[in-house]
């Protein structure tokens, strides 16, 4: 199988994007410097996207709804029996969303969901330092600040750093993410009071940390993971 495949032939609706020639795609710069040769054209249009095999595992592996903010999302999740991976953060509106999730569940006959929380995700952008302040320097250099300033930041994503009642666009600051209980940068101790006020919001039954894909050096992620499992992961498992 070809890693890209190429949408000029529009009669196969397999090719992707069909059936357009090219798409308007908002990341152009991004993805030009950053992705496969080819996949945005001279006209800065998308024209090529990987492709993901079939799974091996039949019918298929556990699903996961990913970063969703509405509680009709998680409504529909539980309907479907599919885990949903909350980006919606902020501890109010996080519990309203477990609790949707959960009368859902219940209405469908579910008995693996039995309080808000269970068959839940919630991500989370975790960095672990000395200081607040030296962490806040670790996520601005990550998918906190490049990441998110660059790429994903251009596709409506920052609705998800949105307080109760906070009207007009939502600036990018890692201060936004951190008042919506999204980024969690500081010492051993404030990582562990952020998970708890996290556990008591919503009690999640996974945590996706999202953990720096090349952003930042393999020793400094190496360090981040080995500090997280032996100092804080023991007190939230077990």
């Amino acid at each position: 199988m070809d890693q890209l495949q190429s949408s000029t032939n529009t009669d196969k609706l397999s090719e992707i994007p069909s059936p357009y020639a090219g798409c308007p795609w908002p990341a152009v710069e991004m993805t030009r410097t950053l992705g496969t040769p080819g996949e945005i054209g001279d006209d800065n249009l998308l024209h090529k996207v990987s492709v993901v095999p079939k799974p091996y595992q039949k019918p298929h592996p556990k699903l996961f709804q990913a970063f969703f903010l509405s509680e009709s999302t998680a409504r529909w999740c539980a309907r479907e029996g599919i885990t949903p991976v909350m980006l919606v953060s902020y501890p109010e509106l996080a519990r309203r969303n477990a609790q949707a999730h959960f009368e859902a569940a219940q209405q469908a006959g579910r008995a693996d969901v039995r309080e808000p929380g269970n068959d839940m995700g919630g991500l989370r952008q975790i960095y672990i330092a000395n200081s607040r302040q030296e962490a806040l320097e670790l996520a601005e250099k990550g998918i906190p600040g490049y990441g998110w300033r660059t790429f994903w930041g251009h596709y409506g994503f920052y609705e998800a750093f949105r307080l109760p009642g906070q009207e007009g666009d939502i600036p990018w600051t890692l201060e936004s993410m951190e008042r919506a209980h999204y980024l969690y940068a500081g010492t051993v101790d404030d990582i562990k009071r952020k998970l708890a006020e996290m556990v008591e919001a919503c009690n999640p039954s996974s945590l996706v940390w999202w953990i720096e894909q090349g952003f930042s050096p393999l020793p400094v992620v190496q360090r981040q993971l080995e500090i997280f499992s032996a100092k804080i992961m023991p007190e939230f498992v077990g």
